[in-house]
């Protein structure tokens, strides 16, 4: 039966794997997606010497190794679910020396797992998993030769604490904590040689942050040098170490409790039922909504499919940056204004939020500012972006480059298309947009770079948003009048900020000229709106026919569902909800 169970349990951790693989599918797919994005891995051999002399650089190279390929489908969860396996598989090795207990296999995955949660969370850094991963591998390889004598043990515990220090970060400690631990449970001769371990990670770590090469002893020693440096680790971003001494102490103690067979096969589903339960119940807890749905968005953006954005059923109006990206895409497809009242609008805000200093905004508002022609604020937005991305941004130095080679600064753009050469997803783009350097004609003659070149007004130090973005949409339009995306923005945040006076203003001054040749219906709408009285002056400046029919069978409606006294008077007015006037209409 022992044999049996022997047996069984690499099958129980391939069948746990899998369902780590298809859960992460299903709950992080976009999560791994956006992390792809919030680094450039260079195959560079400079650049990754540059990694490994920082704390914890084999971690780091291991871990921006394996997240490049995150763009691809599938990947993410398939990476992360095998190297969540063999993680727990390592640590299974090593506590079998303590405790052949099969059916507490399951404490093995309790590591993994909280790691995997963590990963949930954007300030949490993809290396915590990699340093598990390569703590397990380490801690296995130090019970194989556990049985030395105390003096090539000391010398052998030590080599590996140093080496885990300096190479996967401050899981040092774990590890020195852990190989004491395990000495102490198998009642080792002389196991407090063991203590020289923790010692000589402390000392290190007492040298590199008086040197200033660490921040602090908690980024020396313990979880947050795996968090972003603006988040303190808690309590929870703990248990996945806590848990590892616990789990070497269950296995000693279940040591000396005899176990029939039936109450093991109990215990094993039993531990397995509950930590499943939990991990799928706090991945659950984790998980934001509208902040998975917004990583949805952002990735649709990056490789450009405005329907998938449009026809996204998460979509929640009632956040700015949703309908921001919403928006955007339907600018992309040429219907910002056509279909602009297909969907629940708060006002200009659901065009471009209020700008925050928060880098994920500011990426957002960079594709954004570029659509409208406002490229200079563009260049501004993507650049922060840029430096305040530790890691880089492919998307945002995609941006960078296009908007250099928009401006002229060539060697500027040169310099980061050599750059992205050198990655594994962006070599093929990059390469594309050589034939622009230095080469205005052929900029010119693009659709997309010539466009955005003619948005570019005579004088440049007026063009700074000091004015507010009508302001900046008015100045591309005057520099190119050809923009339609700029039209069609300046348009909607005309009709979305409902201000009659601005609209007029921009009607009279404007139609029949290259900015305003001819009015959009929902431009129409608004000139009805605040002209009824005056259908003179609707014909005269753009209205058509059809649309003031269309009014005048509205307003008909209106009038009978007020007579009616029917308090829901907008319940049957649904056929108008695309029209400025059903959104102005109060009762």
């Amino acid at each position: 039966m022992k044999r049996l169970e022997k047996l069984l349990l690499p099958v129980v951790c391939i069948i746990m794997t899998m369902f780590l693989c298809i859960h992460l599918l299903h709950t992080q797919e976009y999560i791994f997606y956006y992390r792809e994005q919030q680094q450039i891995f260079l195959s560079d051999i400079d650049y990754i010497a540059h990694l490994l002399k920082l704390q914890g650089g084999l971690a780091i190279v291991i871990a921006q190794y394996f997240i490049q390929y995150f763009t691809l489908s599938g990947v993410g969860a398939i990476i992360t679910g095998i190297i969540s396996g063999i993680s727990a598989w390592f640590l299974w090795l090593s506590l079998k020396k303590i405790n052949k207990a099969t059916y507490l296999f399951p404490l093995v995955f309790l590591p993994t797992l909280f790691q995997c949660i963590y990963l949930i969370a954007l300030y949490h850094k993809y290396e915590g998993l990699i340093a598990l991963l390569l703590l397990s591998f380490f801690l296995w390889i130090y019970t194989l030769f556990s049985s030395k004598q105390y003096i090539g043990k000391i010398i052998y515990g030590v080599a590996i604490s140093i080496g885990c220090y300096f190479l996967i970060g401050s899981i040092a400690f774990l590890f020195a904590f852990c190989s004491l631990l395990y000495d102490v449970l198998l009642n080792k001769k002389e196991w407090y040689f063991s203590l020289s371990h923790i010692i000589v990670v402390l000392i290190l770590a007492y040298i590199t942050v008086s040197n200033g090469k660490i921040a602090s002893y908690g980024d020396a020693l313990w979880v947050n040098a795996y968090n972003e440096y603006y988040v303190a680790a808690n309590l929870f971003n703990s248990f996945s170490w806590l848990t590892i001494p616990f789990v070497m102490i269950c296995f000693y103690v279940f040591k000396y409790i005899k176990i029939k067979l039936v109450f093991r096969m109990v215990i094993f589903a039993f531990i397995g039922g509950i930590i499943i339960g939990y991990y799928i119940k706090r991945s659950e807890k984790e998980n934001n909504k509208d902040l998975y749905t917004l990583m949805q968005l952002y990735d649709d953006i990056n490789k450009e499919q405005w329907d998938s954005i449009i026809n996204n059923q998460r979509i929640n109006t009632n956040q700015d940056l949703h309908t921001n990206c919403l928006n955007l895409a339907l600018s992309h497809k040429g219907i910002l204004l056509k279909d602009l009242y297909k969907y629940p609008q708060k006002g200009p805000t659901s065009l471009m939020k209020k700008l925050d200093t928060y880098v994920e905004e500011n990426m957002l508002f960079s594709h954004l500012y570029y659509q409208m022609g406002i490229v200079s604020e563009a260049l501004n937005l993507a650049f922060g972006a840029e430096v305040g991305t530790f890691n880089g941004n492919p998307s945002i130095m995609k941006l960078l480059i296009k908007i250099r080679l928009i401006y002229g600064d060539y060697p500027i753009a040169e310099k980061y298309i050599k750059m992205l050469k050198k990655t594994y997803s962006y070599k093929d783009w990059a390469t594309s947009y050589e034939k622009f350097l230095y080469n205005d004609k052929a900029i010119e003659g693009d659709p997309e770079l010539g466009m955005k070149r003619k948005d570019l007004p005579a004088k440049s130090t007026e063009f700074v948003s000091m004015k507010g973005i009508w302001y900046d949409l008015m100045k591309v339009l005057e520099a190119n009048p050809e923009d339609n995306n700029a039209r069609e923005y300046a348009i909607a945040f005309l009709l979305l900020q409902k201000d009659f006076n601005a609209i007029k203003y921009f009607v009279d001054n404007y139609y029949h000229t290259p900015i305003l040749p001819a009015l959009p219906v929902r431009l129409q709408e608004a000139v009805i709106a605040y002209s009824e009285k005056d259908m003179n002056y609707c014909s005269s400046h753009g209205v058509t026919n059809e649309t003031i029919q269309r009014f005048n069978s509205f307003k008909q409606k209106v009038f009978e569902r007020r007579h009616s006294g029917n308090k829901k008077s907008k319940s049957g007015l649904m056929e108008y909800r695309d029209t400025f006037w059903y959104h102005i209409l109060k009762f």
